[in-house]
């Protein structure tokens, strides 16, 4: 079992990683993800985070959905 902080925050949980896509919007209270939903966490190097970052902010990266 897993649990996936939504914005920076203070927890119990061990940390395992961090994304740079925003997987939830408090503003419009928007998830991309809900309750039950599979997910495959993927390990990348510092310079690939830093790409999906900039690629992010730029609007130009897709999330793969199987």
């Amino acid at each position: 079992q897993t649990g996936i902080y939504p914005t920076s925050s203070p927890g119990g949980w061990q940390i395992i990683g961090k994304t740079p896509v925003e997987l939830f919007n408090s503003e419009t209270r928007n998830s991309f993800l809900k309750a039950g939903d599979y997910i495959q966490f993927l390990p990348v190097c510092k310079d690939e985070f830093f790409s999906i970052e900039d690629q992010v902010f730029h609007q130009e990266f897709h999330i793969k959905k199987i």
